[in-house]
């Protein structure tokens, strides 16, 4: 909001936008859709649910790691009652034992992230299913599949596993490809990932595309569910082949939304 200007009662400013741009066909209702804190949440049992979902997903993930630690409890060396600080500190310095802390810590840097992924793919296909373009429906369930993915694995987590496979290249791809998306060939995704990506179905990149830092996807049927008002539309988000989305850009989805072959857009 530039000092000094005038905002009309009921004006709805877009993201992105500024007080520059306050005429009527720039400040629609519909501007209401996109606003974060209007998002609601399932109900309560749903979100039991889902929450029920989330740690069983994150107990799956921890298993090597605790297998590993039922080992210890196995080995020869294992003492339940030490006596005296000598063999306290003999015991924490046992060559075994720092060995196997320290696989403790590679297997959850390395194992349990992949393992949360592959069943946040399922959790993906078996309870959420498939997201569809059209006018949201406003159901309960409906809104508790966009809270369930926001929560087990939007756009900006796939970098737990990314730094693993590789942030910007294949091994991205076919995680999304996994997860819904319509992705091409020879994509260099950005570090940072695409934040704000749940509806993982809509998403269709193109051949040669070439992500800057920080994009953002917005769109009146990405995330959760908008507001009251209005029945917003959901359209596959395409990036065309040959394209480049510099850095910090954020595009919303639209029923026609899409970019032809070639095209870069600038960041701010």
């Amino acid at each position: 909001i530039a000092p000094g200007a005038a905002v009309p009662p009921g004006a709805c400013l877009g993201p992105l936008s500024s007080s520059y741009q306050l005429s009527p066909e720039n400040t629609p209702e519909s501007n209401r859709a996109f606003c974060a804190a209007a998002f609601p949440e399932p109900c309560w049992p749903l979100r039991a649910f889902g929450y029920l979902i989330i740690v069983l997903v994150w107990f799956i993930s921890q298993i090597p790691a605790l297998m590993l630690l039922r080992q210890i409890l196995l080995e020869p060396w294992y003492t339940q009652h030490l006596q005296g600080v000598r063999e306290i500190i003999k015991w924490f310095l046992n060559p075994e034992r720092v060995g196997f802390f320290v696989a403790i810590r590679i297997t959850r840097a390395t194992a349990a992230p992949l393992i949360r992924l592959a069943c946040c793919i399922v959790v993906k296909h078996v309870v959420v299913g498939r997201f569809t373009e059209g006018r949201r429906d406003r159901s309960q369930y409906n809104i508790f599949r966009h809270w369930l993915v926001a929560e087990l694995i939007p756009g900006e987590r796939l970098q737990d596993v990314a730094n693993l496979v590789g942030v910007h290249y294949e091994g991205v791809s076919m995680i999304l490809r996994l997860l819904g998306a319509k992705v091409g060939k020879r994509i260099y995704w950005p570090g940072s990932g695409i934040e704000g990506l749940v509806e993982y179905d809509l998403l269709e990149v193109g051949d040669d595309v070439v992500f800057g830092c920080g994009p953002r996807r917005g769109s009146p049927g990405a995330n959760r569910e908008r507001g009251q008002r209005g029945r917003p539309l959901r359209h596959s988000a395409g990036r065309g082949d040959a394209a480049q989305l510099r850095a910090r850009i954020r595009w919303i989805g639209s029923q026609k939304d899409g970019l032809a072959c070639r095209v870069q857009v600038g960041g701010l």
